[in-house]
C-alpha cells in the first residue's frame, strides 16, 4: 500500500487496512464500488481475464495485492475530493471525457500520481478561505510556475532565526496552474497521535497542523492566503517572492501587506437598484434588506422582509415618511436568493465611492459559490470576498 501517500492526502489508511483485512470475502467489499467502466479498465489494466467482477477482484488480490489495497481505499475515502476540482484536473490531461468520479481517480492513482496529488491540493484550495495580499512593489517577469517545493522551503524558513523553528516549516507541493502557483505549507509538524479528532476532520493532512497556504497570481503580483497568522504568511510570502525574484547581482525586497478588493459606488448602485425594481434578466430574487435611513434617528437597523408588497414600495414609503433617499452607503446588508440558494451580501463604505462587498452563504457547493461570486463580477463589476 503507498502509505506515505495516503498520510500525505490526510486518509486513516491504516484504519482501513485493518478494515479490509478483517473481511473474509475481500473482493466482495469492492465489487458494489466497482462501475462497469472502471472494471473494463481494471481488466486492461492488470490484464485480468475473468468475466466476472468478484472473480477479477479475487485475481486482482491474489496477484497485485498492494494495487487492491491502494484501490480499496480510495474506494472508502474518494468523497474527501472535490468534484469540479476532480473534473477540472482530469479532463486537463485526458480532454473533456464523460467518466465517473471514482473512475477519473482511479485512473489518476494507477498512471498518474501526480494527478491525484493535483486533485488533492486543489480541494484543499477549493474550501478555503482566502485573504488578499499585494507587494509593496511591482514584481516583473517572474515565472513562478519554476518554483520548487525546495526553494520554497528554505525562503519560507527564513522567516525565523532560530533553526529549531525554521524545521517546523515544511513545504509538501507547490500546485502550478496556467495562472497561479499555489505553496502549500505545513508548519508545527506532530505526530498524528497528538492531533485531535476534531483538527483532523478540520484539516484533511491529518500528519501535520496548522496549513498555510499562499496563492500566488499575475506573477506575484497578488497574494492570497489562508492562515491562523495572516501576518506570518504574508512574511512568508513576502520571503519566498523577495528571495525567487532576487539575482546574484540584484537583491530585491519585497513586503506583502493586506489589500482590501473594493468595487466602485455605481456599480453597487446597480446592483441594489436591479434587485429593487425586480428588473427583468435579474437573477437575484431580493428577500431582506437591512439599512439606516437616518443616522441620526437610527441606532438600530431598519429590516424590510418581503411579504406580499414588494421591497420597493416599503422602502419608497419609509423615504417618504423620513423625507431622506436610501442609498447604498445606508444599506449594511441584503438577503437574495440565487438558485434556489441563500447568500447574504455585506456592503461597506470605504473612501472614494468605493464599497467592500462581502458574503456568506450556507451551501458548501463549491461551484455554486463561484458563480454566485462571477454574477456580481461580470454583470455588476462588482467583487465579492468571503466574510471573515
Amino acid at each position: 500500500m503507498n502509505e506515505a501517500l495516503w498520510s500525505e492526502f490526510g486518509i486513516d489508511w491504516e484504519k482501513l487496512s485493518d478494515k479490509l483485512n478483517s473481511k473474509r470475502n475481500k473482493p466482495m467489499t469492492l465489487t458494489r464500488s466497482i462501475s462497469d467502466q472502471l472494471f473494463t479498465y481494471l481488466k486492461q489494466k492488470f490484464n485480468l481475464p475473468e468475466q466476472y467482477k468478484t472473480d477479477a477482484l479475487r485475481n486482482l488480490w491474489e496477484i497485485h495485492q498492494e494495487d487492491f489495497e491502494n484501490l480499496y481505499v480510495l474506494c472508502k475515502s474518494y468523497d474527501n475530493f472535490n468534484e469540479d476540482v476532480i473534473k477540472k484536473y482530469y479532463r486537463k490531461k485526458y480532454g473533456n471525457i464523460e467518466n465517473s468520479l471514482l473512475f477519473m481517480l482511479a485512473r489518476s492513482l494507477f498512471e498518474d500520481l501526480n494527478l491525484l496529488r493535483q486533485i488533492h491540493y486543489g480541494t484543499m484550495l477549493a474550501v478555503k478561505k482566502l485573504v488578499s495580499a499585494v507587494p509593496d512593489s511591482s514584481v516583473e517577469n517572474l515565472n513562478l510556475n519554476n518554483l520548487t517545493e525546495e526553494e520554497a522551503e528554505n525562503f519560507a524558513k527564513q522567516i525565523h532565526q532560530h533553526e529549531a523553528n525554521q524545521n517546523t516549516i515544511n513545504v509538501w507541493y507547490i500546485l502550478k496552474d496556467d495562472d497561479a502557483s499555489t505553496v502549500f505549507i505545513f508548519k508545527n509538524c506532530k505526530a498524528r497521535a497528538k492531533i485531535p479528532s476534531i483538527e483532523k476532520r478540520k484539516h484533511q493532512f491529518i500528519q501535520h497542523s496548522r496549513p498555510v497556504i499562499l496563492k500566488f497570481t499575475n506573477g506575484g503580483n497578488l497574494l492570497e492566503v489562508h492562515s491562523s497568522s495572516n501576518e506570518q504568511a504574508f512574511r512568508m510570502g513576502s520571503k519566498i517572492i523577495s528571495n525567487y525574484a532576487s539575482t546574484p547581482t540584484n537583491e530585491v525586497d519585497i513586503s506583502f501587506s493586506h489589500q482590501e478588493v473594493l468595487s466602485p459606488s455605481e456599480n453597487v448602485s446597480i446592483l441594489v437598484s436591479e434587485c429593487l425594481n425586480e428588473t427583468e434578466g435579474c437573477p437575484l430574487e431580493l428577500l431582506k434588506l437591512s439599512c439606516k435611513p437616518k443616522e441620526e434617528f437610527n441606532d438600530c437597523d431598519l429590516i424590510f422582509l418581503k411579504n406580499r408588497d414588494s421591497l420597493k414600495s416599503m422602502k419608497e414609503e419609509i423615504e417618504k415618511a423620513l423625507s431622506t433617499n436610501i442609498t447604498p452607503e445606508k444599506i449594511h446588508e441584503i438577503k437574495v436568493k440565487f438558485k434556489e440558494k441563500l447568500f447574504s451580501v455585506y456592503f461597506e463604505s470605504r473612501e472614494n465611492n468605493q464599497f467592500l462587498v462581502a458574503f456568506s452563504s450556507i451551501t458548501s457547493d463549491t461551484a455554486l459559490n463561484r458563480e454566485f461570486r462571477e454574477v456580481f463580477l461580470n454583470k455588476y463589476g462588482t467583487t465579492l470576498v468571503r466574510r471573515a
